[in-house]
């Protein structure tokens, strides 16, 4: 009850108590409490509780100007990534749930003259039909704890590729490969139509799995691509029966080239690792 308090009320004493009360280090360590506790609590309804609090703690702390380049090593619950040209940095989370399903929460950080632009993410990715094929925003983000990002350009258009994992439920997981871009009006974008793997473009890459597997999505530097575990049904499963897909010891590729990304199939993992 008295981290709970404590939790609640640390936004409203940041200026009341002196100014050791407004370092990194101290939101770092608040943070990182709540963050424990959103993964680790005994009930949803604990987490959650925790997760407001946490939610808040964001809104304020990304605002100030020393954030941008803290570290947060201590905050080991959350993904933090920074743009390779520091255009912005991201930071997601997951919240799991007594289900097995997870609920996403994230923030882009986006330096301004002035001040920082805060850009909150909400999940939609249970709603969102189609998601390969589906167009998202800040307010329909499909959610996923991202842990690794690239940038990518072609004739003066910037892309941001982001790989992340989604826990979908008890039966499976998801890895994915995300396009972040900016429209006219400098707002986040999620999806781009510019991946084939087959005859229709996809706006976002998903490769679902058995929740008793391990897969690998990860930049290649040897073969300058994204490679990943292709994927087939175990023994007896249908095609389509996700929760019982895994390795085949092969490897596929994702490959930029001239604006969009292409499928590059039975290559050899030079830098692999599960």
């Amino acid at each position: 009850m008295l981290f709970l308090l404590s939790a609640a009320t640390l936004w409203s004493q940041d200026h009341t108590y002196g100014e050791e009360k407004t370092t990194m280090d101290r939101w770092e360590d608040e943070l990182g409490m709540m963050g424990q506790v959103v993964l680790n609590g005994r009930t949803d309804s604990i987490k959650r509780i925790q997760n407001e609090y946490m939610r808040a703690g964001f809104r304020e702390m990304l605002k100030q100007k020393e954030s941008y380049r803290h570290p947060f090593d201590r905050l080991r619950t959350i993904s933090k990534l920074m743009a390779p040209d520091e255009k912005f940095r991201i930071y997601t989370w997951t919240l799991p749930l007594e289900n097995g399903e997870h609920e996403f929460y994230g923030f882009i950080q986006i330096p301004e003259e002035d001040e920082f632009r805060v850009v909150e993410l909400n999940d939609g990715y249970r709603t969102m039909e189609n998601p390969q094929f589906s167009l998202g925003s800040a307010d329909n983000w499909y959610g996923a704890l991202y842990y690794e990002i690239r940038k990518e350009s072609y004739k003066g258009d910037d892309y941001y590729t982001l790989l992340g994992w989604n826990g979908k439920d008890r039966f499976s997981n998801q890895k994915l490969v995300e396009i972040l871009h900016f429209d006219i009006a400098d707002r986040p974008r999620f999806g781009k139509a510019i991946i084939h793997v087959d005859a229709n473009p996809r706006t976002r890459f998903i490769l679902e799995y058995a929740e008793d597997a391990g897969m690998s999505l990860r930049w290649d530097k040897g073969n300058k691509m994204y490679v990943f575990d292709h994927l087939v049904p175990r023994d007896g499963a249908q095609p389509g029966m996700y929760a019982f897909y895994v390795p085949d010891f092969s490897y596929d590729g994702l490959k930029f080239e001239k604006g969009t990304f292409q499928l590059k199939e039975n290559i050899e993992a030079k830098n692999q690792r599960n």
